[in-house]
């Protein structure tokens, strides 16, 4: 879940029933590129409207900007409201159940209560942590300019892999430890370049 300010929000999910939403603007969003096209539209800042392709049907309208409501016309059910500009709620009575809260723009949680249960939290753009409490992994996807897959192997070991020209691999064996490894060869070479550089500049001050 990102959010670049308080109209833009992007939402990615790798369960099935749960897909891509991004606004552009406050007045538009395109919802999912799956093979279940949504679409939201807004009449006015504060009221919008869902439909979708598929079987399934969405609404949403809001009459406030504090509250919002989001409801299905088919069998799925979905319930949105927002209880101040920067706290939201998503709830879904579907077989996968999720639960989306932020209380900031840069502070998100997503809950699931399906037999995969995960928990995502970002404490800004660029930074996401991932916890299972399930044996099951799933993988957090960053829409920064660097594109990172965050993997769960263990509830404290971590994998991070970028699939940007430098590709990073990430491990933690405590939630405050971090070690970082490249899997570049190129970006081998220009650490110990770097560290080579860097022992020079000291040795010569002494």
């Amino acid at each position: 879940m990102k959010s670049t300010s308080r109209f833009v929000y992007s939402l990615k999910s790798t369960s099935p029933f749960v897909y891509n939403v991004k606004s552009t603007s406050h007045s538009s969003i395109t919802w999912s590129t799956s093979r279940f096209i949504y679409s939201v539209k807004s009449t006015s800042p504060f009221v919008y409207s869902v439909k979708s392709t598929s079987p399934f049907v969405y609404s949403v309208k809001s009459t406030s900007p504090f509250f919002y409501s989001l409801k299905s016309i088919s069998h799925s059910s979905l319930a949105l409201k927002s209880i101040s500009p920067f706290v939201y709620s998503v709830k879904s009575t579907s077989p996968f159940f999720y639960s989306l809260k932020s209380i900031s723009p840069f502070v998100y949680s997503v809950k699931s209560t399906s037999p995969f249960v995960y928990s995502v939290k970002s404490t800004s753009p660029f930074f996401y942590s991932l916890k299972s409490i399930s044996p099951f992994v799933y993988s957090v996807k960053s829409t920064s300019s660097f594109f990172y897959s965050l993997k769960s192997i263990s509830p404290f070991v971590y994998s991070v892999k970028s699939t940007s020209p430098f590709v990073y691999s990430v491990k933690s064996t405590s939630p405050f430890f971090y070690s970082l490894k490249s899997i570049s060869r190129l970006w081998r070479i220009i650490l110990k370049i770097w560290k080579i550089l860097k022992f020079i500049g000291k040795t010569s001050k002494i």
